[in-house]
């Protein structure tokens, strides 16, 4: 069989019926050609149109997908992302093809329209129940713009609902250091709280709480902080150190020097101690 004059054939008149408004018979040639060439991303995004056109949904997302997959093997990106932009307008309400755009969207640089759209996506999961899905969607948010609090904050509650009690600290420590950096002291107190609450042994927010007394001039505040944990956690090693560092910078070289020497005598290597 000649595949080269079968094609010229079948798009002639695929093409022919389409102008006489044969939609069904367009479709039914088109199809023939790519049943020969299955890697035809543009033949098959022509039949996605023509089965929209027809009022056959279902088919038209189904040689949609089809269609920006072989232009993504392809490495035409521009081309797949135009194409799920169809998807998403016949499906708004999926949440897979809506990350699907947002990660196409990344990867040709519109991080305002992905970002935008991983929030439209994450929320809708939440309604559904779906707490995995908007944690993985808010990870991406996240990664687009580090300084997207109310997505960190969203994250953290999230991985909350899900038992991940580490990550979610750790969002509440990343948010808490980006306000610190902004000199958001209050806000940063806020946060850091919250953490603390959640797990009052939790190293990062003890610092990050003794960072923030220091910055209001309160270092004094900082030091009784961490005394206090230490009376729960007295050979806490972090702690200690944290504390005779406070001491240290205080000016209190006695007290600070009685701290590091208690390191020293359980952890003889210690090199932070023994400086």
């Amino acid at each position: 069989m000649n595949i080269k004059v079968d094609r010229v054939k079948a798009l002639g008149l695929a093409e022919k019926y389409v102008r006489q408004g044969k939609v069904k018979e367009a479709i039914s040639q088109y199809e023939k050609i790519v049943s020969v060439e299955p890697e035809d991303a543009a033949t098959l995004n022509i039949i996605g149109d023509l089965y929209f056109q027809d009022q056959r949904q279902e088919d038209a997302v189904r040689y949609f997908v089809r269609a920006s997959e072989e232009y993504e093997k392809k490495g035409m990106f521009a081309q797949a992302l135009a194409v799920y932009k169809k998807i998403c307008k016949l499906r708004p309400d999926s949440v897979e093809y809506a990350q699907k755009l947002g990660d196409l969207y990344t990867r040709e640089g519109f991080l305002a329209d992905a970002k935008k759209l991983f929030i439209s996506a994450a929320e809708r999961c939440l309604k559904k129940d779906r707490a995995n899905d908007a944690a993985r969607i808010l990870e991406k948010v996240v990664v687009l713009d580090r300084e997207d609090l109310a997505a960190r904050k969203q994250l953290a509650e999230v991985y909350g609902r899900l038992g991940f009690a580490e990550a979610s600290l750790e969002q509440l420590n990343e948010t808490a250091e980006i306000l610190i950096g902004k000199g958001d002291y209050a806000g940063a107190r806020k946060v850091l709280k919250e953490a603390l609450a959640q797990n009052l042994a939790d190293i990062r927010a003890i610092m990050n709480l003794v960072e923030v007394f220091k910055k209001e001039g309160h270092p004094d505040k900082g030091i009784a902080l961490v005394e206090q944990r230490l009376e729960e956690k007295p050979d806490d090693v972090q702690l200690l150190n944290l504390l005779g560092n406070l001491l240290f910078e205080k000016g209190d070289v006695e007290k600070a020097e009685r701290i590091f020497s208690r390191i020293v005598d359980g952890q003889p290597m210690n090199v932070n101690a023994r400086i």
